[in-house]
């Protein structure tokens, strides 16, 4: 019976860990796209070639809005 129990509770605990998004989940993935957007700008001319992206498309990038998220980030 204990053992069962136990199961019972680890089941619960894993099913908990895959809770659905939230609208705060949410919010935390737009600061975070928002703050990696800044730190894509700072980049020099030649950390940007190293990562093969031109400025241009830096600047681009980087200037989105908070709110322009990919589509698997939104709640």
């Amino acid at each position: 019976m204990i053992a069962l129990h136990n199961t019972q509770l680890e089941t619960r605990s894993a099913a908990s860990r895959k809770a659905p998004r939230t609208a705060l989940n949410g919010l935390l993935h737009r600061i975070a796209a928002w703050r990696s957007r800044r730190a894509l700008a700072a980049l020099t001319t030649d950390q940007l070639h190293d990562i093969g992206l031109s400025r241009d498309a830096a600047d681009k990038e980087a200037h989105r809005g908070i709110w322009d998220a990919p589509a698997n980030w939104r709640c």
